[in-house]
């Protein structure tokens, strides 16, 4: 069997960071003199300078032709649309200076230095790179679960003589005009969250994102996800701005694009509490200087390793190969060419495939695995006053879940020579999360672990019926959720073969089951459409060497109860989630509500049965969850607009939502879904006939 993660102990890695300690730390560091690969091929045209940039984007064809446009149909003075399409260009761009770059860099490295343990990178993969950015157009695309993202990703390159990327940054830095600028002259250059119909905007925009492509001065980086991962998942990518990118190869204006999947993985988050909040539902702080000053506290804390792993370059030109017609394209004038469904589709296939080697190049270490076992024991007690648990216990479970990453040869990166070590420190580094943990505590052979009481304001508390430890919950969840994609689809295989009464279950039956549960979780666990196929037989591969389950003449059996178990255990909460939450909005028959209302009700409903103990998970209070089950609502026509009333109102097909319970009731082998299996009717649709619908 394949082995699957990556591990640091292979040498395939450097922690630059000691490397930073051992030849005399951040000053010596950005003292250094360097040479930064370039972009040398002749046949594109670089180094043309900032102000020739904004002249060829303002004189472009699609640029002027909406420029005129805007003033005919408004009656506005052509001058006056050229002075708002410059005020837009000099908002977005960016105003690279290498000596800014110098200072703001010392500064991150200092504080680098001082907060984290080491950034570990797979530095063979970068000097690939450095020989692809030669020739071609570089994209680096990371995964996106903080803040230090990008600008970790910038201090690396600028580490390993990279030239630095132009970044695709929110206007939400801009709040601060100290931050704003400064991260402008250091690389990065604004978009609005939405476009909606501003078309100068949009063209203008689209034309600078083109110019970075053909005039490759430097990489672009931008992030395929659009927003941070508060949940630590993946999120469904965003099609808009890499439909730009992609487009001056589909014209065949350029050659080639290198896309460079980043996966960046942390040992803790430092904005683990903040996301906490924001899932349940306190508003997201701007990003300005205030609130910066106000996270120095981040400064006293230790928050581990951080991962950062270069992926194989994907050529543009041998995803699409023949796939799309670009000759056929090139042949029409560019500024009337509008890309057709087959090739958005195979652009939203390219986003999805990114998504994926981001799961697979990731890193995890034993604290996820701790994570999900503290949130199971105390949610299998699920008893008032009971409120710890026994580091004894949580061992035993932790090394459990260990064996079956192991037997599934699944890498783990230790610190430690031990387990009973790696937990205890790790441990230690996320001590805030539970309460009474101390270095001396963890020198104890026995002691007891109980969730720390995050305070909030007890009225909004009360108001929102929030539930004590829920941010804690909801934090421990977000950690869990790091290791789940190694998993994603043996468990749906495992939730079928456990929920449906068979005697042996045809491989092509339970194939069906999977696509339609798979769909449903579309945005719980991104997946790229159209290798459902494979996906499914390469789990069932994997479960057969683990001798999980046994295939004879098409016919699938168990073959080990406890370890299938160990793997849906891992799922429950999700797919119970979906069935309560389901449930809850069905109650909800007849009224027309906002999306910020449902969110809002169901929210509230899921608070009154955890206070009341009637519900344990307690996690699933958390809004992105709840509204990635909306998402597939109105993906599915369930939850639909109320076409003749006021705009964005949500009403509830009966019908459909009775049909989606009934399959994820008759599916679900969750005892805790019971009470729910009697409420709602059920009906006689053929589920395994299910067609996943396009993208």
């Amino acid at each position: 069997m394949e082995s699957y993660g990556k591990s640091i102990d292979n040498g395939e890695y450097i922690n630059i960071l000691k490397i930073l300690r051992d030849n005399g730390g951040p000053f010596n560091w950005i003292r250094k003199k360097k040479s930064f690969a370039k972009h040398t091929r002749k046949i594109y045209q670089t180094n043309i300078g900032k102000s020739k940039i904004f002249k060829n984007i303002l004189e472009s064809d699609n640029v002027v032709i909406v420029m005129k446009e805007i003033s005919n149909d408004m009656d506005i003075d052509m001058e006056m649309v050229k002075n708002e399409a410059r005020e837009i260009l000099e908002n977005i761009g960016q105003n690279f200076n290498i000596y800014v770059v110098y200072v703001v860099g010392y500064c991150f490295m200092k504080i680098f230095n001082c907060i984290l343990n080491g950034v570990y990178i797979n530095n063979k993969e970068i000097e690939k790179i450095k020989e692809l950015i030669n020739d071609y157009p570089i994209v680096f695309m990371p995964t996106h679960k903080s803040y230090l993202d990008f600008l970790l990703l910038s201090i690396v390159c600028y580490d390993q003589d990279l030239t630095l990327p132009a970044i695709a940054a929110g206007m939400d830095f801009q709040n601060s005009t100290f931050i704003g600028e400064t991260l402008r002259l250091c690389g990065a250059f604004y978009l609005k969250r939405s476009f909606g119909t501003d078309k100068l905007y949009w063209s203008i925009f689209s034309e600078y994102i083109k110019t970075l492509i053909i005039t490759p001065d430097r990489p672009l980086e931008y992030f395929v996800e659009g927003t941070r991962s508060r949940t630590q998942k993946s999120l469904f990518p965003k099609y808009g701005l890499l439909q730009m990118v992609v487009e001056p190869f589909v014209k065949n204006e350029v050659y080639d694009i290198q896309i460079i999947p980043v996966t960046i993985n942390y040992d803790r988050v430092i904005e683990e509490l903040l996301y906490g909040y924001e899932l349940i539902g306190f508003p997201k702080p701007k990003e300005s200087t205030s609130e910066l000053v106000k996270s120095r506290t981040v400064l006293s804390e230790k928050y581990g390793n951080v991962y950062m792993t270069f992926g194989e370059p994907i050529s543009t030109r041998n995803f699409f190969g023949n796939k799309i017609n670009r000759m056929g394209i090139s042949r029409n004038p560019k500024i009337f060419i509008k890309f057709d469904s087959d090739i958005r589709h195979q652009i939203k296939k390219l986003a999805h495939v990114i998504i994926k080697k981001h799961n697979q190049n990731s890193i995890i270490t034993i604290f996820p695995i701790i994570s999900f076992s503290i949130i199971k024991l105390f949610q299998d007690k699920h008893l008032p006053g009971r409120d710890k648990v026994s580091y004894k216990k949580l061992y035993d479970s932790v090394l459990l879940y260990y064996q079956l990453l192991e037997h599934f040869k699944i890498n783990i990166v230790f610190e430690n020579d031990s387990l009973d070590l790696e937990i205890r420190y790790q441990l230690s580094l996320h001590k805030n999360l539970f309460s009474h943990i101390s270095i001396e505590t963890l020198r104890n052979e026995f002691f007891e672990i109980s969730l720390s009481d995050i305070s909030f304001d007890k009225e909004i508390q009360v108001k929102k019926i929030i539930p004590d430890n829920g941010v804690v919950y909801i934090i421990l969840q977000n950690y869990a959720n790091q290791f789940l994609h190694h998993f994603i689809d043996m468990a749906i295989i495992g939730i079928i073969l456990m929920g449906i009464d068979n005697n042996g279950m045809q491989i092509e039956e339970i194939y069906g089951y999977y696509r339609r549960m798979k769909d449903i979780l579309r945005y719980e666990f991104v997946y790229t459409f159209g290798e459902e196929r494979d996906d499914f037989e390469s789990s069932i591969l994997r479960m057969r060497i683990g001798e999980i389950i046994s295939l004879h003449n098409n016919n699938i059996a168990i073959e080990n109860v406890g370890k299938l178990k160990m793997i849906t255990n891992l799922f429950e909460p999700f797919v119970d989630g979906y069935i309560f939450i389901t449930c809850i909005i069905k109650q909800l028959c007849g009224q027309l509500l906002s999306e910020s209302e449902l969110l809002k009700e169901i929210q509230i409903q899921i608070g009154k049965e955890i206070i009341f103990n009637n519900y344990k998970f307690i996690q699933n209070i958390n809004t992105d969850f709840i509204k990635n089950v909306i998402s597939t609502l109105k993906h599915r026509h369930i939850l639909t607009k109320y076409i003749s009333g006021k705009k964005g109102l949500l009403y509830v097909k009966d019908r459909e939502i009775n049909e989606i319970i009934g399959f994820l009731t008759k599916i679900s082998p969750i005892n805790t879904c019971d009470r729910y299996k009697n409420n709602f009717i059920t009906t006689n649709t053929k589920f395994n006939d299910f067609i996943p619908s396009k993208i």
